[in-house]
Parts: C-alpha cells; sequence; structure tokens
C-alpha cells in the first residue's frame, strides 16, 4: 500500500495509488479553489474559470515512470480522469476533471536518466 494517499484513475470505481503506479506521490502539492486564480493559456493569457484546479509536481521521474505516465494519454493532450487529491484544508477530496500532458520545456524537462520538474495540471474539479 501507498503511503501518501494520492491517486488516480478513469473513474472514482478505478483509482490506483500515483505511488504504485510511477514510483513515487507528488509533492509538492497545489489545490486552488477556482474563485481567484487564473489559469493561463498557452498565449500567456490568464483567465478565471470558476472551477477547483489541481497541480502535482514530481522532482524526478525515471523513463519507465514518464512513460507509464505519458502513455495514459495516447496522442491526446488532455483526457478526463478522477483523482484523489488534497485541497485547501489538506482533506482528501475525490474529484472528475480534465488532466493535461506536461508541456517539454514549460511543465517538465528531460534529463539523461528521466525527467525533471514534472507539473501535472487538472483542471475543471467537480466532485466525483
Amino acid at each position: 500500500m501507498a503511503d501518501y494517499e494520492f491517486k488516480i484513475g478513469a473513474d472514482s470505481g478505478s483509482l490506483d495509488y500515483v505511488e504504485d503506479l510511477i514510483g513515487c506521490p507528488p509533492h509538492p502539492w497545489e489545490y486552488h479553489d477556482g474563485s481567484s486564480e487564473g489559469l493561463r493559456t498557452g498565449t500567456g493569457h490568464s483567465y478565471v474559470d470558476g472551477y477547483p484546479r489541481a497541480v502535482w509536481s514530481f522532482k524526478y521521474l525515471t523513463q519507465a515512470a514518464w512513460t507509464t505516465l505519458i502513455g495514459w494519454f495516447g496522442t491526446a493532450q488532455s483526457l478526463v480522469r478522477c483523482i484523489k487529491t488534497k485541497d485547501t484544508s489538506g482533506a482528501f477530496v475525490t474529484m472528475d476533471c480534465i488532466m493535461h500532458k506536461p508541456i517539454h520545456g514549460k511543465t517538465c524537462r528531460r534529463g539523461h536518466y528521466g525527467y525533471y520538474d514534472i507539473d501535472i495540471e487538472f483542471t475543471h474539479l467537480t466532485t466525483a
């Protein structure tokens, strides 16, 4: 069993521990309630959509862990997922969301033995 409760799956009935899937839990993590935090578009414009969002950060992932993570996307740039993450109070909540693929040079970077400084963004969070 994983040390942390962070989970991910296609829906709330198929959640798996993040640590078991890619070898480590996210650290640090962020959760924003959507009322004041602006999202940035690819052009750098900021907007507020009213939905909570979360960011899971990983300092380092091995090539195998990266392959697992990216494999969820196939050829898509985003996909619908269900996650169990911490909210602003630190309590774990299960949310449906849109998971966004990391962007090389912006939300991740490749190293000699794996990937570094990976941020996985989850938007449009709603209670599962």
